[in-house]
């Protein structure tokens, strides 16, 4: 269902993945979708550089200011800091179960990119990898 594009490419590398047996790869390929499509909007790191307030992130107002970024900001997953009330609004008007939209997020590793022609970061989670159900995730 998602149209041709950078979402669908990593979602077709993480079908490659998941049958070549690459489960790790196979999570961060769908979480490098995810961002795309979802949580690349809510990086306050584009909140840093804008001094007038527009075309800045979705992220709650809290997380766009500065300070807020310099005290709380300790390594780059934490640039992207989620709205939930929004995502659950979003997602409600585009019929996504909420349910499984979570849980990719929950079970899938966190990954980052600030622009497109960056190397993507992607977060070691050791309970992400364990053997119990990690073919499934």
């Amino acid at each position: 269902m998602i149209e041709d594009g950078e979402a669908r490419e990593f979602l077709l590398a993480a079908e490659k993945a998941h049958r070549d047996m690459e489960y790790a790869q196979c999570l961060a390929d769908c979480r490098k979708a995810f961002f795309v499509e979802f949580e690349t909007f809510y990086d306050t790191q584009m909140d840093l550089n804008n001094s007038f307030a527009i075309f800045g992130s979705r992220a709650p107002y809290y997380a766009r200011d500065k300070e807020y970024i310099r005290k709380n900001v300790r390594d780059h997953f934490s640039y992207v800091v989620l709205d939930h009330a929004q995502i659950d609004q979003d997602l409600t008007k585009e019929g996504i179960d909420h349910t499984a939209f979570w849980n990719v997020w929950r079970l899938t590793p966190q990954v980052y990119r600030h622009k497109k022609a960056d190397a993507w970061r992607v977060k070691h989670d050791p309970r992400l990898y364990g053997p119990d159900g990690f073919k499934e995730r």
